[in-house]
């Protein structure tokens, strides 16, 4: 029994260090603008800025956007952004419907791919 006990902790050792870590994915913030504001059911230009956690811009060739309606059943809207300098990028789309959107976005890093998104509403 006792020795039974001992190996208790070094079992669980060995099943924490195989456990995956999220090491080297950086903190990436993201905040946004449209034009026009709020977006409405017209070619809408979405402005997208990426930051570290320091607040320093964060530049990556394109980012792929996919915009949902909140509810299902709706085609996606897809877009990609395209750097225009310092961290910002721009991308214009057009939603289909008035109400309640889900922007992803995909924003490759040397260290992989980085999932964000954020909600927006479109009004008529």
């Amino acid at each position: 029994m006792r020795r039974s006990l001992t190996l208790i902790p070094l079992l669980v050792l060995a099943l924490l260090s195989c456990t995956p870590k999220e090491e080297g994915k950086a903190e990436i913030r993201v905040a946004w603008v449209s034009e026009p504001t709020p977006p409405a059911l017209a070619p809408t230009l979405f402005r997208i800025t990426l930051t570290d956690a320091q607040g320093v811009p964060v530049e990556v060739p394109t980012i792929a956007l996919e915009a949902n309606m909140a509810h299902p059943g709706m085609v996606p809207v897809l877009a990609e952004a395209t750097s225009v300098g310092n961290g910002q990028y721009e991308a214009r789309l057009t939603p289909t419907m008035a109400g309640s959107w889900i922007m992803f976005l995909k924003i490759p890093l040397p260290s992989g791919t980085v999932a964000k998104e954020f909600t927006f509403e479109v009004n008529r």
